[in-house]
């Protein structure tokens, strides 16, 4: 199965010019596609949904957050799992991984992690 066009260059990868939406467009949508899933039919990909998360403790203050993952993916109308993309510069801060945890718990989603350093 064939899933990119072209090579991937890791100097283009690596460089700082390569950013978050680069790695959604150039790598995470063609692996996608190639598993099948789309914007149309039963395997949908949803971007930048708005997810509701009904608080989060700031301290002993209670917040009502709002929560919007890079991917949503569901299968039959059936929230399957998220993706979150991030630029091969950026750091992956506690704040991201608290994200994410967050997200599987409020939607119930399968617990795969995986991080790329």
């Amino acid at each position: 199965m064939k899933i990119f066009d072209h090579k991937l260059d890791p100097e283009i990868i690596n460089s700082p010019l390569f950013k978050e939406d680069s790695v959604r467009e150039e790598i995470i949508t063609p692996i996608l596609r190639a598993l099948g899933y789309s914007t149309f039919g039963s395997n949908k990909i949803i971007r930048s949904k708005t997810l509701d998360h009904p608080y989060i403790y700031f301290g002993t203050k209670k917040e009502h957050i709002k929560m919007i993952p890079d991917y949503l993916i569901q299968v039959n109308g059936v929230n399957k799992f998220i993706l979150d993309a991030k630029a091969p510069s950026e750091k992956v801060r506690i704040q991201n991984k608290l994200t994410v945890t967050q997200y599987i718990e409020r939607y119930r989603l399968p617990y795969m992690h995986y991080v790329m350093e």
